[in-house]
């Protein structure tokens, strides 16, 4: 009796995990790289890319977003979206741990 409920357990446990908001985000990032990754061609990309310095990239990569595809611009703001919400969660995470404390 004492493994079923702990089986039991263990599988709300693994529910809770696979289904919480981190790993739903983690589950969007990955399917809106896959789909940026397999709608734009990376080697043109870094072929065309230039190497003068920020300036010229930065001018670069707002004439590309721009003038791509309006499905690509959408997966490219949800991709953003979505990874700065986990670093935001990461941040917030590490801020809120247990700090070490110094006995002295």
């Amino acid at each position: 009796m004492k493994q079923r409920i702990m089986r039991r357990v263990h599988a709300v446990y693994l529910i809770r995990q696979l289904f919480s908001g981190t790993a739903l985000r983690l589950y969007a990032l990955a399917v809106l790289t896959f789909g940026l990754l397999r709608t734009v061609s990376i080697y043109d990309i870094l072929a065309n890319m230039p190497q003068q310095g920020l300036l010229a990239l930065y001018d670069f990569v707002t004439y590309a977003t721009l003038h791509t595809e309006l499905v690509v611009q959408l997966m490219l703001i949800g991709a953003t979206v979505v990874g700065l919400w986990l670093v935001r969660d990461a941040i917030r995470s590490i801020l809120h741990a247990a700090p070490l404390r110094r006995t002295s």
